[in-house]
């Protein structure tokens, strides 16, 4: 004898990547409470690859043990009919790379200020991550390692969240699954972590850099070369670009956030600033550049860049809901679903990357030692719960909808 359990009404499906697919939802718990959220659910292909689940259960526990503003929260950790789901707060917003779409669009330029201000917000995101506790009295120290403005998601009040934990590095002994080696998305890697050579949070900060420059030029500055020389000339490239890009400044100040985004940017680990430092020279900059804040910016344009992509969208309609058992220790979990209809090549992703995460090939320019954000101990409780529209994961392979009956 069963009873179902919490219902998930499905109502657009966010995103998609390789292992799982992001649903909006609405959570009916029973008792009149009811609630969005974000699902990210594997897909049915995977739910037999223990990697591919490893992965998920992973991501959540990492993010299970991080709380801060500027980083998604992930509510729980389930199985729905023998596939792995990530249930988490759904925040209504647009992801950067498809704001800097819309911009260009709109043929809006990007607020120096409020782009310094989404720097800070990544840097404060990278340090808590790394210095977060494991439970246990021990740095998690994890390294997100996938940076970039598709992972970065802004609303409409300016608030910054980073997603996409699925292959980062962290110090957590119930880590199931392997990410390998020179994981992440290669125009935003740095040179060492391109090559192999190691796998520092100072990555990250370069990576968060390369985001801040990508909106400032309104396109992606491009993959580095790993040669020290030709690295040099590609920044110094860039940076003038970004200087052309910030417009009537004065020239002292240009010159502050030129510096600040050279040292990111440097070549050698050891020359580019750790996160907070990162931070907090975005939001000294920011001040001194001055003009339209980040709050000030999103609520005037976020909505105009939603109209702008609405074609974009993709509703679905579908019910999953978990079903327990009363005698059993372990629940069993059933779901069904109408219509909803595998996403095209060319949809947009808020929650889940848009298939540009990449596993480098070596370099054989340049090898040595030793990749980007994820942490956390074991989340203990798997209750039950589940689908919605949520964050991330990896690289685009075909999709598919949630189970149907």
């Amino acid at each position: 004898m069963s009873q179902r359990g919490r219902k998930f009404f499905v109502t657009e499906r966010l995103g998609s990547g390789a292992y799982g697919s992001v649903y909006l939802a609405e959570q009916d718990s029973g008792a009149g409470f009811r609630r969005r959220v974000a699902l990210k659910l594997l897909h049915q292909h995977h739910s037999e690859e223990k990697e591919a689940g490893k992965r998920m259960r992973d991501e959540a526990r990492i993010l299970g043990r991080l709380s801060h503003r500027n980083i998604v929260t992930v509510l729980d950790l389930v199985r729905l009919q023998d596939r792995w789901a990530v249930v988490m707060d759904y925040v209504q917003g647009i992801d950067l790379e498809r704001l800097t779409r819309a911009m260009v669009d709109l043929n809006e330029p990007f607020p120096p200020g409020a782009a310094l201000e989404i720097g800070a917000a990544i840097g404060d995101a990278l340090h808590a991550a790394w210095i977060a506790d494991d439970g246990q009295g021990r740095v998690l120290g994890v390294v997100h390692r996938d940076i970039k403005p598709s992972n970065v998601l802004l609303t409409a009040d300016g608030e910054v969240k980073v997603l996409d934990f699925g292959v980062a590095r962290v110090n957590l002994e119930s880590r199931e699954g392997k990410t390998g080696f020179r994981v992440g998305t290669e125009r935003y890697m740095a040179p060492e972590r391109i090559v192999g050579e190691e796998d520092t949070p100072q990555g990250d900060v370069y990576a968060a850099a390369a985001t801040v420059a990508e909106l400032l030029l309104l396109r992606p500055i491009g993959r580095t070369p790993v040669l020290p020389d030709r690295h040099e000339v590609f920044v110094n490239d860039t940076l003038t670009a970004v200087r052309g890009a910030l417009g009537g400044m004065p020239e002292a100040v240009q010159d502050e956030v030129i510096g600040l985004l050279g040292r990111a940017l440097h070549g050698e680990v050891a020359h580019r600033p750790v996160a907070r430092d990162f931070s907090d020279d975005c939001s000294r900059l920011c001040r001194m550049v001055g003009g339209e804040s980040l709050r000030q910016f999103t609520r005037r344009v976020v909505p105009q860049a939603e109209l702008s992509l609405a074609t974009e969208r993709e509703p679905v309609e579908g019910v999953v809901f978990q079903e327990e058992s009363t005698g059993a220790p372990s629940s069993t979990l059933a779901a069904s679903s109408v219509g909803l209809a595998s996403p095209s090549p060319s949809s947009s992703a808020t929650y889940a990357d848009r298939g540009e995460t990449t596993l480098a090939p070596p370099d054989n320019r340049r090898l040595g030692v030793g990749a980007l954000v994820g942490a956390g101990a074991a989340i203990a409780v798997l209750v039950a719960v589940s689908v919605g529209a949520a964050v991330w994961f990896l690289t685009s392979a075909p999709t598919e909808p949630p189970p149907s009956t």
